[in-house]
């Protein structure tokens, strides 16, 4: 899909079929068959979604203000996703589901009509003024039908072509891994540990939520523009040691308002990592090849982010509530390490 994103123009709205197709199919079967069959498709509709938007932002933005439009990007899907499943609760009335699936159909109705309005390659501040480069490249990027290769070859390729397009730190890969595997430990033990171990209420929930949350999507835009002023490092350095100290904590204490402050601090860490780090990957990545190359990075971070509540599920069953929290924490201290001794490697490069 993101080999193929490099050659395909992203205004075209048929990807984003697969979403409307599932969510049609989802809502007319109740065949367990046909709703891992339709779970299939709605994957398959995402797949190319996040590193077309990836790639289509950062080319808009330009080298100049990689940590700005990420965290415009990330404001917008964290602000998506905290909103969801808040607003379909008022639509879900006595197990009746239809209401709730027509307004997820009008939603992505909405979102192929928006695709088809977003500009083709080459509108970006990092392709003003260089038209015949741009041309050239469509033409080299376009896809011809005859040539078609097989899937296994296809792939081999993909990956050929990410080897040639990178030059970065060994280090990168694994630090990737781990900033969503870190994450992904704590995303199915929040609300176990806040309704089992602290017995919060619904609306105390709600509000622990909100204390991580709101906090991250304010602070987002002000960090990002911040981090294309003046670097990556400090607030990757405060972001991580800030995230470890209060993850490792957290279990330490049944204080409500302990536990908001601490997920308080969580939310800011957060909102000093997230633009500060995909401007340092969005930095590796050469402008020609930033679908397949974000494809690739992205699929590492995906396997963080897959494996991580499976570990997590297993540290708590095992080793009890505190064990995950403890994990988390130490991979976010290990990332803070890793980060440091990337600026390093940088330093020494351009200094060579």
């Amino acid at each position: 899909m993101d080999y193929r994103q490099n050659r395909i123009p992203r205004q075209h709205g048929e990807r984003r079929a697969g979403h409307v197709l599932a969510i049609v199919l989802i809502s007319v079967t109740a065949h367990f068959t046909w709703t891992i069959v339709a779970c299939a498709a709605l994957g398959i509709g995402t797949a190319p979604l996040w590193p077309c938007v990836i790639t289509g932002t950062t080319e808009v933005a330009g080298d100049e203000a990689k940590g700005t439009i990420m965290s415009v990007v990330h404001m917008a899907w964290l602000s998506g996703t905290g909103l969801g499943p808040v607003a379909i609760n008022f639509v879900i009335r006595d197990s009746n589901y239809g209401p709730a699936f027509r307004l997820l159909l009008g939603c992505m109705t909405a979102v192929v009509l928006v695709s088809l309005l977003l500009p083709k390659r080459g509108h970006g501040p990092a392709n003003k003024g260089a038209p015949a480069e741009n041309a050239a490249l469509a033409g080299k990027t376009r896809p011809s039908h005859k040539s078609e290769r097989p899937l296994l070859e296809r792939a081999g390729n993909y990956m050929r072509e990410v080897r040639r397009s990178l030059n970065v730190s060994p280090l990168l890969f694994p630090a990737m891994f781990l900033q969503t595997f870190a994450l992904g430990i704590l995303s199915p033990i929040l609300t176990l540990y806040a309704r089992q171990e602290l017995a919060l209420t619904p609306r105390q929930y709600s509000l622990f939520l909100v204390a991580g949350g709101a906090v991250t999507v304010l602070l987002l835009i002000p960090v990002g523009k911040l981090v294309d002023r003046i670097g990556t490092k400090l607030f990757l350095t405060v972001g991580f040691a800030l995230g470890a100290a209060t993850v490792a904590a957290f279990t330490y204490t049944k204080s409500l308002y302990v536990v908001y402050g601490f997920v308080t601090a969580v939310g800011i860490a957060y909102a000093l990592i997230i633009p500060a780090w995909n401007a340092l990957i969005a930095a590796a990545i050469p402008k020609e090849k930033r679908g397949a190359v974000w494809g690739f990075f992205l699929t590492i971070e995906g396997l963080g982010t897959v494996i991580g509540p499976i570990v997590s599920g297993k540290l708590w069953d095992v080793y009890g509530p505190h064990v995950p929290f403890l994990t988390s924490g130490a991979v976010l201290a290990l990332l803070c390490v890793l980060q440091l001794l990337l600026e390093q490697n940088k330093a020494r490069a351009l200094a060579a």
